[in-house]
Formats: structure tokens, sequence, C-alpha cells
């Protein structure tokens, strides 16, 4: 039965985020996923999020808006804003929900930002942050997650937000994108490496907790 391959898979990858300082959780539809999200934030606690359609599909941010917390959106206008003040609310939130671009079977999370407002909060600033995933973002290899990153994400991304890079208009990652021209290749490999986190526990403090869900149905 494909749920229960879904279970087991997502039992070793959970073994593998243990060793990361990351706990993990096994959720078998999206409404087991959104109740568990709902009850890791305490009422009234201040929470934010990163541009996710999984977690604008789960209906969590309805739900913790209903039970009092303060939700402080990053509004895509501010994120070219260089020191906006709602940056600052979000990095002093209580929660930050997100997703990934991608995670592999021994728990690395592989993922780009456009205004980095997703990986600064993922690293630095929130005291928790909570990421759910579907199963269909597991992959082996950090460099399976690149490549995922190039023929699933950023074509749709770049039309969702309507972005004029060529993955955008061509509908797939090329050569000619502004990323891979302005930025020297020998430092594109470097970059990888600092968006694929491999342990937690060494850049964030002992109150720092990071959670991740696993969601059978992406």
């Amino acid at each position: 039965m494909a749920l229960k391959a879904y279970e087991n898979m997502a039992a070793c990858v959970i073994e593998e985020l243990k060793k990361r300082n990351m706990e993990g959780y096994y959720c078998e539809d999206r409404k087991a996923a959104a109740d568990l999200v709902c009850s890791m934030v305490e009422k009234g606690a201040a929470v934010s999020w990163g541009g996710s359609e999984t977690i604008k599909e789960l209906g969590v941010l309805e739900r913790l808006k209903e039970d009092g917390c303060e939700m402080i959106e990053y509004p895509e206008k501010e994120k070219k804003e260089i020191g906006s003040p709602i940056f600052a609310k979000v990095a002093s939130a209580d929660y930050f929900l997100m997703s990934t671009n991608a995670i592999t079977r021994t728990g690395e999370l592989v993922n780009i930002d456009g205004a980095s407002n997703r990986l600064s909060s993922l690293l630095h600033g929130p005291k928790h942050v909570i990421i759910v995933a579907g199963m269909n973002k597991l992959v082996k290899t950090v460099e399976d997650g690149f490549n995922r990153i190039q023929t699933s994400v950023c074509p749709v991304t770049a039309e969702r937000s309507g972005r004029k890079t060529p993955c955008g208009i061509k509908g797939v990652c090329t050569v000619e994108c502004p990323i891979r021209t302005l930025i020297p290749q020998s430092s594109l490999r470097q970059a990888k490496l600092y968006t694929c986190h491999r342990n937690f526990g060494r850049c964030r403090n002992d109150f720092y907790m990071q959670r991740f869900l696993f969601n059978s149905l992406s």
C-alpha cells in the first residue's frame, strides 16, 4: 500500500533528522498535518511564514489567526526594501512556518530563495521553525535536490510571482539565467553548500527548535 511505503520512507528520514537536531513527524493526510501544526503553536503567539503553497493549502494561517495569534505577513513589495521594519518583526517572531524545496534521505534541507526571507528565518531569528513538506520533496542526494529545484520548482515559482527569468519564460532553467551569469561559476558550488544545511545544532542556540512534518499528500 502506497501510504505504508510513504510512512516507512519518512521513518528513515526522521531518524536522520534526529542526528541533525530536528524533530520529525509523519502525517497521513493534510488535516492531520494541519492539526499537528496548530497544536504546536500556543494561542497568542507571534507567527510569520515564508511563501509556500503547502502552508496555504493546509489552511493553518486562518486557524492560527482564529486562535488569537499575531500574524506577521511579509508583503512582496516590502521584500524589495532594504531595512524593512517588517523583516525585523519576522526575525523576532515566536514561530516561522515554511516548506522546503527538497530534503535528502539523509536529512539535508535543500533550498533557494529569491528574497532570502525564508532562508534567513530558517537559520536565525524566530524562536521556532516548523517546516511542512509532502513526500514529493524527498530526493536521494543534494544534487538531486538542486535538479528538482531547477526542473520543478523555479519555473512554477517564477510564473506564479511574475518574474521574467528564463525559467519563467521558457519553463526550464537555462544558462541565460542572471543568477548563473552574474555569479562566477566557481562561487556557485559554495552558494549551494550554504543553502544545504546539515546540522542545525551548530548554528542555533539552545532555545531553538526545528520541527519537520511529512505530509503524505503533497
